[in-house]
């Protein structure tokens, strides 16, 4: 069935059953949601869409400056124009044309590969925030088409809001996002990552008022396993009679884990419908210190998506479209995203920084001490190292620095907009991870607004004493 009578049909159903749109606040973005703010301060609205041709890129064309790409991500074929298509009242509705190029479940992405500096465009996102997606569809379509496709149930597809991290292609030489391996024992290619469900839609009419979301811990030399969280956690029940033909809020919390001093706080997940709480079982996990693959449970194995950064995508099955009217993040603030102004440094080598002053090397040994980094960079000798980087109109940056047994080594961080007169950055640390073996970890962040248009930002290593190795930088992240 093409996509214009799908949607002609959706539209006649949805004035049926009354759609309704909610009003918009005076600046056109929803107030914060009371469970992103109260439980975990998430009051920066650091992403807003509805979908109109300025923020959609209907013709595939991978240029910066839209929200949302035809999905070409993972293992997917760029999306065929025609499922998709821009509605009234700034919305979208999405639905698989059964092509090759029809991905179900995954229409579009906020994030596209694309020959440019940082290899992507759009926006990734990580360190935590709340998700939610204005949906509708509706469910005699779902159970319609299902019976319709019993004999290809797998690929059929469904309703869908969902997001897979971009850690594991943003560095095209390497796949690697379980950075701890050897290669004695190991793929060097031996990926770990965490796929977040926050709605999808694949029951039957049994379990009408039933909706599924979960997580996965793909690992191996390609998504080959998975470890997933028990069937009766992944169950959301909404109230008896719920119309999915009009719009409803479907929102997911990702409260990261911490380690401090007095020991470790659980990451978790949770699923809200309406701004009410769904999720009943637990979905949560420890702090991620690079532990060795396999994982052997859920606690350790989930604690990977922390340090990920999620790119949103939204979907749907053949002949089943979803009508999406808006998209919103909230967050404690943007500066552990990944955009397409992002520089993202792993130090697969030294060629993202302008210039290498100094005594740097690039270690690789021990990852386990190193939150599982099979790469950092140091000083091989004593002395002063720096790493400078060009950014245009730098707007913020993260340093994620390793030391050792609060070491002598002198770290200091510097801006400038002609590479010759700097100025020192104020800096913040967000977490503070203790040692293992003496290594421990503090994220450092710019600390209140940066000098006007720098656009050098410069990491300087220094001391004289001690082991010239007693401090080593695992990425590097500027905005």
């Amino acid at each position: 069935m093409h996509l214009t009578k799908i949607a002609a049909s959706f539209a006649v159903a949805s004035a049926a059953t009354a759609v309704l749109c909610p009003a918009a606040v005076a600046d056109g973005r929803p107030p914060v949601p009371p469970q992103a703010a109260a439980t975990a301060g998430y009051t920066t609205n650091t992403f807003h869409s509805v979908f109109t041709a300025k923020t959609v890129d209907t013709a595939g064309s991978d240029s910066p400056g839209y929200q949302w790409y035809p999905t070409h991500f993972y293992w997917m074929k760029k999306t065929d124009p025609a499922s998709m298509q821009l509605g009234a009242g700034d919305t979208i509705v999405l639905n698989s044309d059964g092509s090759p190029a029809g991905n179900n479940n995954s229409q579009i992405c906020s994030m596209s590969p694309a020959n440019t500096t940082s290899g992507f465009v759009g926006m990734s996102f990580g360190g935590g925030g709340y998700f939610e997606a204005m949906l509708a569809f509706d469910p005699d379509l779902v159970f319609s088409q299902r019976k319709a496709l019993d004999s290809r149930p797998g690929d059929a597809g469904w309703p869908s809001w969902w997001a897979l991290p971009v850690d594991a292609i943003i560095e095209r030489s390497i796949v690697q996002s379980w950075s701890y391996y050897s290669t004695a024992d190991v793929d060097p290619k031996y990926c770990n990552s965490v796929e977040t469900d926050f709605m999808e839609y694949d029951g039957g009419p049994a379990d009408r008022d039933v909706w599924g979301g979960t997580l996965h811990n793909w690992y191996g030399p390609y998504r080959y396993k998975a470890i997933n969280y028990p069937y009766n956690t992944s169950l959301m029940r909404v109230p008896v009679g719920t119309d999915f033909t009009k719009f409803h809020k479907y929102g997911f919390l990702w409260i990261p884990a911490q380690a401090s001093s007095s020991g470790k706080v659980r990451g978790y997940a949770a699923y809200y419908f309406d701004d009410k709480l769904v999720s009943t079982g637990q979905q949560a996990w420890d702090p991620y210190c690079g532990e060795a693959p396999p994982p052997t449970s859920e606690h350790p194995a989930f604690g990977v998506l922390d340090r990920q950064h999620l790119a949103l995508i939204l979907g749907s099955g053949i002949g089943e479209p979803m009508n999406v009217q808006s998209v919103n993040v909230w967050q404690v603030s943007s500066d552990w995203n990944l955009g397409a102004d992002t520089l993202y440094d792993i130090f697969v080598d030294l060629k993202k920084a302008n210039a290498v002053d100094g005594p740097i090397a690039i270690d690789t040994s021990n990852p386990e001490l190193f939150d599982g980094h099979a790469r950092r960079v140091k000083r091989s000798t004593a002395g002063s190292a720096s790493l400078v980087y060009s950014v245009p109109s730098i707007r913020s940056f993260a340093v994620e620095l390793f030391e050792f047994n609060k070491p002598s080594t002198n770290v200091t961080i510097d801006v400038s907009a002609d590479k010759s007169h700097w100025t020192n950055a104020n800096t913040r640390s967000r977490v503070v991870v203790p040692s293992k073996h003496g290594w421990g970890r503090t994220d450092l962040m710019n600390h209140g607004k940066l000098l006007s248009g720098a656009g050098y930002l410069r990491i300087t290593l220094s001391g004289d004493k001690g082991d010239p190795g007693d401090c080593e930088i695992g990425q590097v992240r500027i905005n």
